[in-house]
């Protein structure tokens, strides 16, 4: 049976949906899974084992076109959205399922409600169940754990002697334990201001002054990291290395710091001691949390809001909460 899932746009997003993938494959093993994905993040899913080929979105022509050639059985839907919802009634399954909300869900054969406290991982799950319930007839399906993130192709050789060549070539002394940071997120209410990072970094030089810390993050990011890391005398590897390459940076490090953002989800996927710190989005939608992973989270009055930018008289509270003393003293937990 050719199962085509759609994943969502973002790379944590993305990596969450793989404990619903496993679980599928894990019930229907003769399952041939596709993964429809954004081609920038198709290296994310490329090698994994649960997941027998991909389609790399490029344009919506695009998509409808192969969603049709590949002439699926049945279409879950991990992003709900009206395009996509549309691919999947174009590609003729026989079953299809989302999230019901707005029109978006308004092609589908199926649909699961709307629970804005219901965690991403555990949508996925339920996106699943309800296709080996209602489709398959499958009613008495195996559980998952639902901690454990999938991304496969990064723990090679040749990845890693590359990653090891590049940090030497930016400067960074690979004899040292490294702590890896990625300050950079795509909204600027789960940031912390340039002046608390700069601040964070000399608590964690006066802290583990036998270690380099290091930038990470992408091409986008990189003035931004370039302005931190002169005014804070770190290195920044910013935009150097491609998903595989950075996971495995980050699985050589001692430590990875980072606000809700894709790489944090990386981290959590190689087994990385892991700290992230929650402002404007709820840390109980992205759970749940392994043991090496610990989070802070200091809600104010208008918290969670999703928003890019805070439009609050007394601005970015939630940011302004978290101070870099309690972060370096949370970091403690995680040490061995």
């Amino acid at each position: 049976m050719k199962i085509a899932v759609f994943l969502p746009n973002y790379i944590g997003d993305i990596l969450m949906t793989t404990p619903a993938i496993r679980y599928l494959k894990l019930n229907y093993p003769s399952a041939e899974i596709t993964a429809v994905v954004k081609e920038c993040y198709k290296e994310l899913v490329d090698e994994n084992p649960n997941v027998g080929g991909i389609i790399a979105k490029s344009s919506k022509y695009k998509l409808l076109k192969d969603i049709i050639a590949l002439k699926p059985d049945a279409v879950v839907l991990f992003r709900t959205t009206f395009s996509n919802s549309l691919a999947a009634f174009a590609s003729g399954a026989g079953y299809s399922v989302g999230v019901k909300e707005d029109l978006s869900n308004l092609f589908l054969k199926s649909a699961v409600s709307v629970d804005k406290k219901r965690p991403y991982r555990a949508e996925c799950l339920a996106l699943t169940k309800k296709l080996l319930n209602d489709y398959l007839k499958i009613s008495a399906p195996a559980e998952v754990d639902l901690t454990k993130i999938d991304f496969t192709g990064w723990n090679k050789d040749e990845i890693r002697n590359t990653v090891k060549r590049k940090l030497e070539m930016l400067g960074v002394d690979t004899s040292k334990k490294l702590i890896t940071i990625s300050p950079v997120a795509t909204r600027k209410t789960k940031m912390l201001s340039a002046a608390g990072y700069i601040k964070l970094f000399g608590l964690l030089k006066l802290k583990y002054a036998d270690c380099q810390i290091v930038l990470a993050g992408s091409v986008k990011d990189r003035d931004y990291c370039l302005n931190l890391a002169c005014d804070a005398g770190v290195k920044f590897i910013t935009g150097d290395f491609n998903l595989k390459e950075l996971a495995a940076m980050i699985s050589m490090s001692e430590l990875f710091i980072s606000p809700d953002t894709g790489a944090s989800y990386i981290a959590q996927a190689v087994g990385a001691k892991t700290f992230i710190y929650f402002t404007s989005t709820d840390p109980e939608k992205y759970g749940p949390f392994c043991e090496k992973t610990k989070i802070v989270y200091k809600p104010v009055s208008c918290s969670p809001c999703y928003k890019d930018e805070c439009f609050q008289i007394n601005k970015y509270l939630c940011v302004e909460s978290i101070k870099p003393e309690e972060i370096v003293d949370k970091i403690s937990g995680l040490e061995s």
